[in-house]
């Protein structure tokens, strides 16, 4: 680096009271004062977004995975929708096996510490129902059983009344031209 060639630049001090730091300090004060300001300074200081954040990823996930299967398994009468939510909960239950544990309940419980589970095991203490044993595991699979025969009741029987020409009613295609 050539000596010659260096700038040096000196910084003024400004007169504290001149026009131009009157209004900086007008601007600044507004700035911070204002209505989204406040807002924004009370929510971060009440929640911390980037925990909030992940924790309700994973709950929404579960929440959407959840709603979808059963959107498709409530009102589609299509035997390939049904058989594609069918192999979803079945590899659901195979990684309930495996890790002994839901997937997405491990992640909510690790991030939020508190999953779906825990919340369907509190309404069922309150409704009176309850296990013999703790193991969340036994539950989600009991639970998912029950839904692959209800996905798999839906198919036989939707396979049984096209075998005898009853026409089913399958709005899918009512809107699409």
């Amino acid at each position: 680096m050539c000596v010659g060639t260096m700038k040096y630049h000196i910084k003024k001090k400004q007169n504290p009271n001149s026009e131009n730091t009157k209004k900086e300090k007008n601007v600044y004060k507004y700035l911070k004062n204002n209505i989204v300001r406040r807002w924004s300074n009370a929510f971060n200081g009440k929640y911390d977004l980037k925990t909030l954040m992940k924790s309700e990823m994973y709950s929404f996930l579960h929440g959407v995975y959840c709603v979808l299967v059963c959107f498709v398994v409530v009102f589609s009468t299509n035997l390939h929708y049904l058989l594609i939510s069918l192999i979803i909960v079945a590899l659901d239950a195979i990684s309930i096996i495996f890790l002994h544990q839901c997937p997405i309940t491990m992640l909510e419980r690790k991030f939020i510490g508190e999953s779906y589970c825990d919340f369907r095991q509190k309404i069922l203490t309150k409704l009176g129902i309850s296990y013999d044993c703790d193991h969340i595991y036994e539950q989600q699979i009991e639970f998912i059983i029950n839904f692959l025969f209800i996905i798999a009741m839906k198919c036989f029987l939707i396979m049984f009344m096209k075998s005898f020409n009853y026409k089913l009613n399958d709005d899918a295609m009512l809107y699409s031209q």
